[in-house]
């Protein structure tokens, strides 16, 4: 294969605005293209609709579709294949999606009324009849890292001084338990980059267990720490070959 070109096919939220694909489906109209590598049949898979149109676009300029994933090949004259292919993929997405909405609609029920979830108690807590208890001598620790933070020191400066990482003070401080807070659904784990997301919004409610800092206290060092960090998009990277 010669390769003409990588495309970077981003989805943010609602939008139907692909970048990628319009400048892809661009260079497949001007016969520039003639087979096109997914990583995956799941990206293709995510909205069916756009996949439909995809291939028809595909068949109508005799572009061959690829899966590296699964080393699938579909032609123009198998479409019917290729269709059943995808919708196999997006049955199982739809599916994996429903349950993991469920999840996280009974999950976020529990943490409205109070109740925490997750097995591993914070930095400053303990978990003590299923309810978290303050440590005397982490909390400590949690205190002094909020008030070094707003009096003005970096985020390593405060790692150095206490024996932690950087990532270690920035999860102190931007972890509304430490005000008596529950969260939900605030950051996630990207299972193909392993980066974390973060959301802007999320469930937050009262919880059962005893504040180590002050609500006022949170939000001040809250608000620092956002100005300081950068959001990162997340990129789906596809392979198109000539």
């Amino acid at each position: 294969y010669n390769l003409f070109g990588i495309y970077r096919d981003v989805i943010s939220g609602g939008s139907h605005i692909r970048q990628g694909i319009d400048e892809l489906i661009e260079e497949i109209q001007k016969n520039n293209i003639k087979r096109v590598i997914f990583v995956n049949a799941e990206r293709l898979a995510r909205d069916i609709t756009f996949a439909i149109n995809f291939a028809n676009i595909c068949t109508m300029n005799k572009v061959i579709i690829e899966f590296a994933d699964s080393e699938k090949r579909f032609y123009k004259f198998n479409l019917m294949e290729l269709m059943e292919y995808i919708l196999t993929f997006f049955k199982s997405h739809a599916q994996r999606e429903q349950i993991s909405i469920d999840v996280k609609r009974r999950m976020g029920s529990k943490m409205a009324t109070g109740q925490r979830m997750g097995a591993r108690a914070p930095f400053g807590y303990r978990w003590k009849d299923k309810k978290l208890v303050i440590h005397p001598e982490e909390s400590k620790i949690v205190k002094l890292i909020y008030q070094d933070f707003i009096n003005g020191d970096s985020r390593n400066e405060i790692g150095k001084r206490y024996n932690k990482s950087n990532t270690f003070v920035t999860r102190i401080i931007e972890n509304p338990t430490f005000m008596g807070k529950n969260t939900f659904g605030q950051r996630s784990r990207d299972k193909k980059t392993n980066k974390v997301i973060y959301r802007d919004e999320y469930i937050i409610s009262d919880g059962e267990h005893e504040a180590i800092i002050d609500e006022n206290t949170w939000k001040i060092a809250h608000e620092i720490l956002k100005k300081s960090i950068k959001p990162k998009k997340e990129q789906s990277i596809f392979g198109f070959l000539k």
